[in-house]
């Protein structure tokens, strides 16, 4: 069973799948703002395709309905069941839909920060991030400090990433990184 889920896809079900979803530049009947009638293409061509030809829109909705096909996919392996094409186009609509709307932060907000730091309580570490994005450099980096109660350091991390993102987004990594590395070190962290 495992090794009908490892193997690659073939070109007709992919090309199956995409051609029954219409093409349209605009949302039309079928909501599909992709160019993806007539595509005879690997999945892997497919991808560099749009990679290199489409906005970010354009990619979530890809990768939604590379993930739709997928999970049609593991259906007919496991159940013996299978959506119809149209179904595969709602469902990865729907995702993607909801990743935009899970996606959305109200970054306008105003964050208020005190005045000095303030240790953690008795036995928790607190964790401090920070992000640098320039336009002017290829990538942003973030930086995490972790503190005990003391506010003796007890870990730190600098680190690069492969390109440049949002500050939001750079801060949003620092935070994954602070937490990542307390789970690492298997220290006891709260919100403070």
């Amino acid at each position: 069973m495992n090794e009908s889920l490892n193997r690659c896809f073939t070109r007709e079900e992919v090309t199956i799948t995409l051609k029954q979803i219409h093409p349209t530049k605009a949302p039309g009947p079928d909501d599909n703002p992709l160019h993806t009638h007539g595509i005879n293409k690997s999945f892997l061509d497919s991808t560099i395709f749009i990679l290199s030809h489409a906005t970010l829109q354009d990619l979530e909705l890809f990768f939604a309905i590379a993930w739709a096909i997928w999970f049609n996919r593991n259906k007919i392996v496991h159940k013996d069941s299978s959506l119809l094409p149209l179904q595969v186009w709602k469902l990865a609509k729907n995702v993607s839909e909801d990743f935009v709307s899970s996606a959305t932060w109200d970054l306008v907000q105003p964050r208020t920060t005190p005045s000095s730091w303030v240790p953690p309580p008795s036995g928790f570490h607190k964790i401090n991030v920070d992000e640098a994005s320039s336009e002017l450099d290829s990538f942003s980096s973030v930086g995490v400090v972790i503190r005990d109660c003391k506010g003796d350091v007890v870990a730190a991390l600098c680190k690069p990433l492969q390109t440049r993102f949002s500050a939001e987004l750079t801060e949003v990594f620092a935070l994954e990184h602070g937490i990542l590395l307390a789970q690492e070190l298997h220290l006891a962290w709260g919100h403070c």
